[in-house]
């Protein structure tokens, strides 16, 4: 299912779906993300999930303010500010989109973390402007799967990282390797209009990190701590596609911004059929 989307597909799809980011996702979080949310309890409302979701992610590869984080596809800045503020480290975000690396320093400023944290452009599978050895940690929330070649996201973060340095990745990763053609339709549909070239399997990704010399590798399945934010997804989606698509009709929306919707209704359509799962992996260099 992999396909030919490139740089400058995702950055398009990520700039011209800003405001559905904004309005419809992340509207009311001091510390904005635009990913899924970590459901502790069916109590958790989604702001707070979405936070929640750094949270786990910080606790779980132990971040404290003596470490320096790179941020791995930093999206708008949520996750790196959020760290820089409750954790006090100091993190440098990455990204391919300026417009996104605009929002991110302006999000730093507002919640005054602009002395930790740093936003730059540069590719997570090629880090042209970052040395080896120079992080604690490597970062990737829902941001890995935008890789071509996941080997190359994982062999560079290895580079950058110091000795004894931790890796966190928090995805989604093929279950089934060969899906039947109803699968692999509802896949594709997803990824196309999200812009994700595809998903590795996890066994897959499991052996990248093996080959590549991580040590101390944990992994855990984590789908249902994140199926009611996918469920809100398609739940939006059927609403949200018929006005998408009247809205384009008159001029007001993009064709991306109509594949948006389609993609919040088949990424709960094939995780629910098993097609892949989310999973958080941990690893140390």
């Amino acid at each position: 299912m992999s396909s030919n989307i490139t740089k400058s597909d995702i950055r398009k799809y990520y700039e011209e779906n800003h405001l559905s980011f904004e309005d419809g996702w992340v509207e009311e979080q001091d510390h904005k993300g635009i990913h899924v949310g970590y459901y502790d309890d069916n109590q958790m409302d989604h702001d707070e999930a979405i936070e929640n979701m750094t949270r786990f992610g910080a606790d779980r590869i132990d971040i404290q303010s003596d470490d320096r984080v790179l941020c791995a596809g930093c999206g708008i800045g949520g996750p790196a500010v959020w760290i820089a503020a409750n954790r006090g480290a100091n993190v440098v975000g990455i990204n391919i989109s300026e417009s996104q690396l605009e929002q991110a320093r302006t999000l730093a400023k507002n919640e005054g973390v602009t002395d930790r944290t740093q936003f730059q452009y540069d590719d997570f599978t090629e880090m042209s402007t970052l040395e080896e050895d120079a992080f604690d940690v490597v970062w990737g929330l829902e941001a890995i799967c935008y890789a071509k070649s996941k080997r190359a996201f994982l062999e560079e973060a290895h580079r950058v990282l110091r000795p004894g340095g931790r890796l966190i990745v928090i995805d989604g990763f093929m279950n089934i390797r060969s899906p039947s053609p109803s699968g692999k339709r509802k896949m594709k549909k997803w990824l196309d209009a999200w812009a994700i070239p595809h998903l590795t399997h996890v066994d897959d990704f499991r052996g990248y990190l093996d080959e590549i010399g991580y040590r101390e590798l944990e992994e855990e399945e984590i789908t249902s701590r994140v199926i009611k934010s996918l469920k809100l997804m398609y739940l939006y989606s059927l609403y949200g596609y018929p006005v998408s698509k009247a809205l384009q009709m008159l001029g007001r929306q993009t064709e991306s911004q109509v594949q948006n919707t389609v993609g919040c209704h088949y990424v709960y359509r094939s995780i629910t059929d098993g097609l892949w799962t989310y999973n958080v992996f941990t690893a140390e260099k």
